[in-house]
């Protein structure tokens, strides 16, 4: 059984909490919408801005020791979920736990005024260990978008945090929009990163074996994607937090080409 949930602009807020049947979750703000298919390695599958999809595929996969990975599901293809939509923003707090750690992963989506062509998304990451003994944790988080709507013709780049020269920005264009990904690296340092075309990043997760990624700071012109690492050892019971901001935002020029056929209409209708 799937779930779909639409979360409409509201004045209160809603909290729902469900069981082992959670599968497909959308929630909606203002032009923005979110798919997320919480038992499957495919997690976020559609982010819809204005009616353009965004988002092919992002998600978090994990290794504990020396391998392999695995995405988040494999902890538990239950998790316990919780929506929270407000006027403002609509949330999305996914937990997978067994009896040795737990992830949770809140997305919270903030919409724009329709027609803006933006929109937020802030992905905060609790992990925990349940267990008695230290937790070797490797964790990653794998990101392919299609700038409106297309897989070619993009670009990424990772930037550098001048305060401590972490490659804590990644920025993705097709010449009429980006999407950027901002970290909070002083919550917890980035350990590696990877700019590729698809999906060399994608299969290196999913082959079985243990993943380092190789710090490639630019990809593209193509279908590209971006990828960051997180090492930690925790001790029993402790945490670590990741904190996220991922913005699609068109281009001034482009922005500036519609103004100017906006304007130019509106002179001719007046003409006319």
């Amino acid at each position: 059984m799937s779930l779909r949930f639409i979360a409409f602009q509201a004045s209160a807020v809603l909290l729902l909490s469900l069981g082992a049947s959670a599968q497909d979750i959308t929630i909606a703000n203002k032009n923005s919408s979110l798919d997320v298919n919480t038992n499957t390695s495919a997690g976020v599958i559609n982010w819809n801005v204005d009616g353009v999809d965004y988002a092919k595929n992002q998600w978090f996969y994990y290794r504990v020791g020396s391998g392999p990975e695995s995405p988040l599901q494999s902890i538990t293809s239950s998790p316990a979920v919780a929506i929270t939509s407000l006027s403002s923003f609509a949330r999305l707090n996914l937990t997978y736990a067994n009896s040795s750690y737990s992830v949770l992963t809140s997305l919270r989506l903030t919409g724009n005024t329709p027609g803006s062509g933006r929109s937020q998304l802030n992905e905060d990451i609790t992990v925990s260990n349940l267990s008695g003994s230290p937790l070797d944790l490797h964790f990653f988080q794998y990101s392919d978008f299609d700038l409106f709507g297309t897989t070619g013709g993009q670009s990424v780049q990772f930037y550098q945090n001048s305060a401590n020269s972490q490659y804590y920005k990644a920025v993705q264009n097709d010449g009429t929009r980006t999407v950027t990904e901002t970290v909070n690296s002083t919550i917890f340092p980035i350990g590696h990163f990877e700019a590729a075309l698809f999906n060399d990043t994608l299969s290196s997760l999913t082959d079985g074996t243990p993943t380092t990624l190789n710090d490639v700071t630019s990809a593209g012109v193509g279908d590209v994607s971006f990828s960051y690492q997180w090492d930690v050892t925790l001790a029993p019971g402790a945490s670590f937090q990741l904190s996220k901001l991922i913005e699609i935002v068109p281009e001034p020029s482009s922005m500036a080409i519609l103004a100017l056929a906006g304007i130019s209409m509106t002179l001719y209708r007046r003409r006319n």
